[in-house]
């Protein structure tokens, strides 16, 4: 496994990185397609997608600061600006939760749009798993 691609000075593009690109790029566009096949608001999908992002990536990682506690208190900006540490299930967690804020402030019923996510959130997890 090669954990950076490359590095040019004091950028560095990972494997773990471009995986992830990879499946938030794929997970959408199975979403958006479910959103279609379902009839639901088209328009939601972008800013879903923003948010999950954003709370999957804040919820992994607060997941991990929690597991690894003692580090935590002894190194906390390491342990936060890390680029390692992200654990899955914070992640989900994470991105449950700003999906579920996003639906609920535009006033949207949260399953259906949860069924047109588990696909898409499964292809994501393939890609997250291999990078």
């Amino acid at each position: 496994m090669w954990p950076t691609l490359f590095k040019i000075g004091p950028l560095e593009l990972g494997t773990f990185g471009v995986m992830a690109a990879l499946g938030f790029l794929a997970a959408y566009l199975v979403f958006r397609a479910e959103v279609k096949r379902l009839g639901l608001q088209l328009k939601l999908s972008s800013e879903l997608l923003v948010s999950s992002i954003i709370g999957g990536v804040v919820g992994a990682r607060i997941n991990y600061a929690l597991e690894y506690w003692d580090v935590l208190i002894t190194d906390p900006a390491g342990i936060l600006w890390s680029r390692y540490g992200f654990t899955w299930y914070g992640g989900v967690f994470g991105a449950a939760l700003a999906g579920i804020i996003v639906l609920k402030v535009r006033k949207q019923k949260l399953g259906r749009y949860f069924d047109a996510c588990a696909p898409a959130a499964a292809l994501g997890y393939i890609f997250g798993r291999a990078g």
